[in-house]
């Protein structure tokens, strides 16, 4: 956890062998936010037990963009709203049973246990700005010829800037 400017900035990442991926908790004075969720149960557990522990609700979910590990295991978080910017729902749309499927293959239903493919329902733009709680969040995608469109949150005000699989604090 690193505090800056009155947000805290909470990063959960899985080991290797459980397929890497990140998620960013937000943490402003009165809500959690949170970038991408964990692809297997157990980090997903973990990850909710640290939601829990901050004591405060969790108001939306971001999805960073459309690869699977990012997004399966969003039905572990009913009734909170899920955005991502339109190619990553287009995306999830065309590809996300079959990938949930292939990801139930290779890791096995104990790990992977999710039966649906949750969309997102809200669509967040690149170049777009919103005040959560407080907080400016930026939404850029700044060279989408190399990554793609993925969805990166800055934080003006706190100098920071959480990118795909990382979160540059300073």
């Amino acid at each position: 956890m690193k505090e800056i400017g009155g947000v805290k900035f909470h990063v959960y990442t899985s080991p290797m062998a459980a397929g890497a991926s990140a998620s960013v908790v937000i943490e402003t004075k009165s809500s959690l936010i949170l970038q991408d969720v964990q692809q297997n149960k157990p980090q997903m557990d973990d990850l909710k037990s640290l939601i829990q522990s901050l004591g405060k609700p969790l108001r939306r979910i971001y999805i960073s963009h459309d690869h699977s590990h990012h997004w399966v295991g969003l039905e572990m978080f009913p009734g909170i709203p899920v955005y991502a910017n339109q190619a990553t729902i287009e995306g999830m749309k065309q590809k996300g049973e079959g990938e949930l499927q292939a990801m139930k293959s290779q890791f096995g239903p104990e790990t992977i246990p999710y039966s649906k493919v949750v969309v997102p329902g809200n669509v967040v733009e690149a170049g777009s700005e919103e005040v959560i709680d407080g907080v400016r969040f930026v939404f850029n995608s700044p060279a989408p010829e190399l990554t793609g469109p993925v969805i990166f949150m800055e934080f003006p005000d706190q100098k920071v800037m959480i990118t795909h699989h990382l979160a540059y604090v300073g």
